[in-house]
């Protein structure tokens, strides 16, 4: 018998000719690997099992097992987007009832069972443009707590599923495990989510605080949402290539106690090592340790410490003001590594009621994202070798965290055949591979754009080790849909 608290649906491959994806399955796995340890799972659907009916309110149950309203949380990663009217539709991996899409006119959920709605897709929870997860969500939305989304294009990436749960097990709420989470594979896309509430006290209460999948259900007279996204600040970073390829071996920090203790020390505050714990309340008591100043250190070797509460509600500070700071607290923490700006994400919140009040938009928090450096090239983007510093409004320093790793070897990663590394040719091969890939899927209407200043030489880790690759954004339409993808090639 089904638990009815999970399922999850990814598609891939597309029969209406959108540009195939390479990460909605491992992502969504990862999701639900994880919820596995404590409850079943209804389904995982994936590409040709993912057809409307799963979506549309006459079916959204079906057999009690099989639709998204026949669980309390549902994952979703496919190609999404947002029409101009408020709608929000997403792409099916085969035909039902003449439709490739699934729509949200055509949905009623949360009569039954869903209370959170996870979307990784483009524009799955617009804010921009007009748009509001009011406009969109109110008339299917029939009891669900809170929705994740993104407001504007995703990036083809995997890692956000599972690490929702990494960053949750530090004592985050859902909504800024899912920023954060987000932010670890990327910076230059927009995490967004929004919570339900009777009163704008109570929406924005959830939105901030809540982190157990509870199964009641909520009133949605207030939708209170937050959405993050890169500034725009000026950053410039000087990428040293080396003329041959080098392989690095790198070590991570132990996970114990004692490690966390010391690292604890560092800030005076009280240390922890986070462990798997089941996001249901009926399972687990929410850890009373995860609250307040505190150092986490994570299975993987990260560390986060917790140091203030946000003050939302202060003035905010300029950016270039923000990221002295943040600059500031990185050299006081004198890591044994060096480390380069990156980028500034800024989290901006406001809410809507049905009598139709809305607030105006505020400033809830400002990130400051670092990259370690090794002579003088630093490493890939998400992932390990980072830090960032997030800070209230007022620039109260509130959490570090901690993702560097600590380079132990570095040896030729190839023999050397007298050429120098020629990242141009790398890539410009790279991207006309994956144009050819395009037309031989029958994509012929599909248009490949390179995205400008997004090209990146940098050190990869995987593991135990660290590789050079070339790096470059591109952005891919056909059909209905846009996707951005990183074009990435070992050196």
């Amino acid at each position: 018998m089904a638990d009815n608290m999970y399922a999850g649906v990814s598609v891939q491959v597309f029969p209406s000719g959108d540009a195939a994806l390479s990460s909605p399955h491992d992502d969504v796995k990862g999701f639900l690997d994880y919820v596995r340890q404590f409850n079943g799972v209804n389904f995982h659907a994936r590409d040709d099992d993912v057809r409307e009916w799963r979506f549309n309110r006459e079916y959204d149950n079906w057999q009690d097992s099989l639709g998204m309203d026949s669980v309390r949380v549902l994952y979703e990663h496919t190609h999404m987007g947002m029409a101009a009217d408020g709608r929000y539709v997403a792409a099916m991996g085969r035909t039902w009832d003449n439709t490739l899409q699934a729509d949200s006119t055509r949905m009623s959920f949360g009569d039954q069972r869903l209370r959170y709605l996870l979307l990784h897709g483009c524009d799955s929870l617009q804010m921009h443009g007009g748009q509001n997860p009011w406009r969109t969500w109110a008339e299917p939305n029939k009891g669900a707590r809170m929705i994740f989304g993104f407001d504007g294009l995703t990036y083809d990436v995997g890692g956000v599923g599972a690490g929702f749960f990494r960053e949750w097990n530090t004592g985050k709420s859902f909504s800024q495990a899912w920023q954060d989470a987000a932010f670890a594979t990327l910076t230059n896309h927009r995490p967004s989510s929004t919570a339900c509430g009777a009163t704008a006290e109570e929406a924005q209460d959830r939105l901030w605080n809540e982190r157990l999948f509870h199964g009641g259900a909520v009133s949605d007279n207030w939708y209170w949402w937050r959405s993050a996204g890169p500034a725009v600040i000026e950053v410039v970073i000087t990428i040293t290539v080396p003329p041959s390829p080098m392989r690095l071996s790198v070590e991570r920090r132990p996970v114990d106690d004692e490690a966390a203790r010391s690292l604890g020390e560092r800030f005076g505050i009280r240390a922890l090592v986070a462990s798997a714990a089941s996001p249901d309340p009926h399972r687990r008591d929410d850890r009373a340790d995860a609250v307040g100043p505190r150092l986490v250190l994570s299975p993987d070797g990260s560390s986060e410490a917790f140091l203030a509460e946000p003050y939302r509600d202060a003035r905010s500070i300029d950016l270039d003001a923000a990221r002295e700071i943040a600059e500031q607290t990185v050299r006081s923490l004198e890591l044994d590594t060096e480390l380069v700006f990156d980028a500034l994400t800024v989290t901006e919140h406001g809410g809507v009621s049905r009598d139709g009040d809305q607030t105006e938009t505020a400033v809830a928090d400002v990130t400051a994202h670092f990259r370690q450096v090794y002579e003088g090239t630093p490493m890939a983007r998400g992932g390990d070798g980072h830090v960032r510093v997030t800070l209230d409004p007022s620039g109260t320093v509130c959490s570090i965290s901690d993702r560097t790793v600590a380079v132990v070897d570095a040896v030729e990663a190839a023999p050397s055949d007298g050429d120098e590394v020629d990242v141009d040719e790398a890539l410009h091969r790279a991207i006309g591979d994956l144009e050819r890939q395009l037309r031989c899927d029958g994509r012929s209407d599909s248009e490949l754009v390179v995205l400008p200043e997004t090209r990146d030489v940098a050190y990869r880790v995987d593991r135990g080790s660290a590789v050079l690759v070339a790096r470059e954004e591109v952005e891919i339409r056909s059909s209905d849909f846009a996707i951005r993808k990183v074009v990435e090639v070992v050196l």
